[in-house]
């Protein structure tokens, strides 16, 4: 996926942030197992990729 412009570096740590943010409350109001742990590494993929990708092409 290419993308216009590469997220700031600015973005990409308030995108961070509110993953980390939502992380932690998912942890707090579910027990911890194999299901919660396939969750959370399909979001982290999901938001974190993107963020990867996009600090690549900045580099550029």
């Amino acid at each position: 996926m290419a993308y216009k412009r590469p997220l700031s570096k600015r973005q990409s740590q308030i995108i961070t942030i509110l993953w980390l943010v939502f992380a932690i409350l998912f942890l707090w109001k579910v027990t911890l197992n194999l299901f919660t742990l396939v969750i959370l590494g399909l979001s982290a993929f999901i938001v974190f990729y993107p963020i990867r990708k996009s600090d690549k092409q900045r580099r550029r």
